[in-house]
């Protein structure tokens, strides 16, 4: 599970996960994480407007100019308002009919990786609090883990900042991951991790990157004094002339970072914008 409150980035970043795992040739990690195997994500999507949701994807996928979508390891989405608009229908996976259907669908999907988006839009009980409701949609969850199908629910935080509704949802996951609201980003949270621990399991801090053209997910520099210095380092260079494959090598020497080519380019153009309203 993936809980936070509304706002803070839920969706924006589980598809920065699901563009990485779906490249054609695997970026070397995720915001630090090694990406170890590859992997098709099926992305069932609840409550969005299909054209926000593609206009994300596309600035996530800008990321990666040189490094398409691999064919074997896709990234689909199902949008439930495209569902309805073409079959009249509703999805509501606390409905049976509606869980056999999917079952099918998904069942036969190539995508090993599922992401449902989220609880509220997709699994609606009159009370979320009740835990009987909850048990049969936990079960049917249950079904794809045997299958060999890796399932992220995405959720609402409460005003505790706990998952909401039931506490039995948590019963049967390995991984709970809550995300909270900082600046220029998020803080990622383990609060539980079945199959993990000790320094895997610490709190991390992502920055989004995110303009009208592209975004981009990097774990947190130290400072944002340290920051400032590779922004201008990565600048100096790129007015030497350096190519993009020498920058990345060298901010990976002196930060022990590496960053991607398209964060690369970001930065230059962030730099050069701060230049040009400095001397405006």
């Amino acid at each position: 599970m993936v809980h936070a409150s509304p706002g803070v980035g839920k969706t924006f970043y589980l598809l920065g996960l699901s563009a990485a795992i779906t490249r054609k040739e695997l970026p070397e990690d995720f915001c630090g994480w090694k990406i170890k195997k590859g992997a098709g994500v099926l992305f069932v999507d609840g409550e969005m407007n299909p054209s926000v949701m593609q206009n994300r994807l596309a600035k996530i996928e800008a990321a990666y100019p040189n490094n398409p979508e691999s064919k074997k390891n896709s990234l689909s989405l199902l949008s439930c308002m495209n569902f309805s608009r073409q079959t009249g229908k509703t999805i509501n996976f606390s409905n049976v009919d509606c869980r056999n259907e999917f079952t099918k669908i998904i069942a036969r999907h190539p995508a090993k990786i599922i992401i449902l988006d989220n609880i509220v839009s997709l699994m609606s009980t009159k009370d979320e609090n009740d835990a009987g409701a909850w048990s049969v949609i936990n079960q049917w969850l249950l079904y794809f883990r045997a299958i060999g199908k890796s399932v992220i629910i995405v959720h609402h935080s409460s005003k505790r900042g706990t998952q909401r509704g039931t506490s039995h949802r948590s019963d049967n996951l390995d991984t709970i991951i809550k995300l909270e609201s900082r600046e220029d980003g998020v803080t990622v949270k383990f609060e539980k991790h079945r199959n993990f621990g000790g320094d895997e399991a610490v709190p991390i801090h992502i920055d989004f990157h995110i303009d009208d053209s592209m975004a981009i997910f990097t774990r947190s520099e130290n400072s944002d004094v340290d920051k400032v210095k590779r922004d201008r380092f990565i600048l100096k260079m790129h007015k030497k002339g350096r190519s993009q494959k020498h920058i990345i090598r060298k901010v990976e020497k002196v930060t022990g970072k590496k960053l991607s080519p398209g964060r690369i380019s970001q930065i230059i153009a962030e730099m050069k914008k701060k230049e040009q309203n400095a001397n405006a």
